[in-house]
């Protein structure tokens, strides 16, 4: 049982980061990463009952990365939400969005972007390196080697949709007028869930 919920979870994320890789939609990116890490979870809770001394790192590591996505990803949810307001667009490539002008949103979104790629001391990270390392102390190195490439997975789709969001050459200059009428009410829910990705890590 242990080790099918293991592979099950580890295989889940990996097969859904790779649908993330070529998503179009920023929310459909955000879904399946949704799922990936959904996998993580369900990886750390299988190999928890493998073996003694996995178990307490495991079974925590699976608790604290539920936790820790819970704040990350609602932040990026809501923030796919404003651009999406701003952008007229639910597509990435059709967003190119100004973030000199957006410098809170931005700013948060890459707050919770580096905490969902596992970038320290965000809490992504500690929550991430908890799961491997529970795979390395339960003896499931080939499932180790999956979570590893599913990381490196991660990383390139997160910056993959910043990077087609916020850092292209061209803006578009259509929103710039709507960028400005996002108030208090839209950036502060999910910075504050920006924040405590960090105060989680810290």
């Amino acid at each position: 049982f242990f080790i099918l919920a293991a592979t099950l979870g580890a295989f889940t994320a990996f097969l859904t980061g790779t649908q993330a890789m070529v998503s179009l939609e920023l929310k459909k990116v955000l879904a399946y990463s949704t799922m990936s890490q959904i996998g993580y979870m369900m990886l750390a809770l299988g190999v928890a009952g493998l073996n003694m001394n996995a178990l307490t790192c495991a079974f925590s590591a699976g608790i604290f990365h539920l936790i820790s996505h819970g704040a990350f990803k609602a932040a990026l949810f809501l923030c796919a939400g404003a651009l999406i307001h701003v952008s007229g667009s639910i597509y990435i490539s059709e967003m190119k969005l100004s973030r000199r002008v957006m410098g809170l949103t931005w700013l948060f979104m890459w707050l919770a972007s580096l905490s969902l790629m596992g970038v320290p001391p965000l809490s992504g990270f500690w929550s991430k390196d908890d799961i491997l390392i529970s795979c390395l102390q339960s003896g499931q190195y080939v499932l180790f080697v999956i979570a590893f490439v599913t990381v490196a997975i991660t990383c390139f789709y997160t910056m993959r949709f910043m990077g087609i969001i916020f850092h292209e050459e061209e803006e578009n200059v259509e929103s710039e007028a709507a960028e400005k009428k996002l108030g208090p009410l839209m950036f502060v829910p999910y910075g504050i869930l920006a924040v405590l990705t960090l105060a989680l890590g810290l």
